[in-house]
């Protein structure tokens, strides 16, 4: 019971923090997407990839732990993340 506490905690945690890395970078998309400056909109382009990469890597690490929740996923975490298209 000990272990499968500190397993169910330890990917909790890192879900959560992978969500919040996830999260931060699609706000930051949003906010510079379609800015007037060539930088912002570069902020961007960076805040996607970082937002994608992480929603990949989030995805597959749901997959492979997805028996630590026997389909009982805690409600604050995201079974899925979808990946930000881009509007270029």
């Amino acid at each position: 019971d000990a272990t499968s506490y500190q397993t169910k905690k330890q990917v909790e945690d890192t879900c959560r923090a992978m969500l919040a890395s996830y999260q931060a970078d699609r706000l930051i998309y949003q906010e510079y997407r379609e800015s007037e400056s060539q930088e912002a909109r570069q902020w961007a382009r960076q805040a996607q990839m970082r937002a994608n990469r992480t929603a990949s890597a989030y995805n597959h690490y749901i997959l492979q732990n997805s028996f630590v929740w026997a389909g009982n996923v805690p409600e604050d975490i995201a079974e899925q993340l979808e990946y930000i298209e881009g509007s270029d």
